[in-house]
């Protein structure tokens, strides 16, 4: 599912940035992939588990963009942006401006409501048993033996 969502993102991005951005198709490439790097880099370093984050997108997802957390990806974004992709700060800042309103925007069209609060049914819609059985082997894994009644 997050995969998925990043894909979506990401394709949006690589079209958006040389349409508005004037970036060639390798600057493009180069771009999505600092993007890319940095949602990564957040999920796997326990992003999903932050409460903070977790309690500012249950109150409403619009809010996301001015969360602390938010704040770090995009500055990891910018920075990589003017480091691997050799974009001006100036460019940098716009196309991390637009990247992260696009994730908002995807998280809000697939996963909440009018009101902008996240619809549990719409997510229970968008996973699978696959998504369900690694993320309770994940948490499980965490408590010693437990962990191994999920595996195969």
């Amino acid at each position: 599912m997050v995969k998925e969502i990043i894909d979506k993102i990401e394709s949006a991005v690589n079209q958006q940035v040389k349409e508005k951005f004037g970036l060639t198709d390798d600057q493009s490439e180069k771009t999505s992939g600092v993007f890319k790097e940095a949602i990564q880099n957040f999920l796997s370093s326990g992003g999903l588990k932050n409460p903070q984050l977790l309690q500012s997108a249950l109150q409403n997802v619009s809010s996301l963009e001015d969360n602390e957390v938010v704040i770090k990806i995009k500055e990891n974004i910018a920075k990589g942006l003017q480091e691997k992709v050799g974009l001006s700060p100036e460019i940098a800042n716009a196309i991390k401006d637009f990247s992260i309103k696009e994730l908002i925007n995807t998280i809000s069209l697939e996963f909440t409501d009018e009101k902008g609060n996240f619809d549990f049914e719409k997510i229970l819609s968008k996973l699978n048993i696959q998504d369900l059985e690694q993320t309770a082997k994940d948490l499980l894994g965490n408590f010693g033996g437990l962990g191994n009644l999920f595996s195969k």
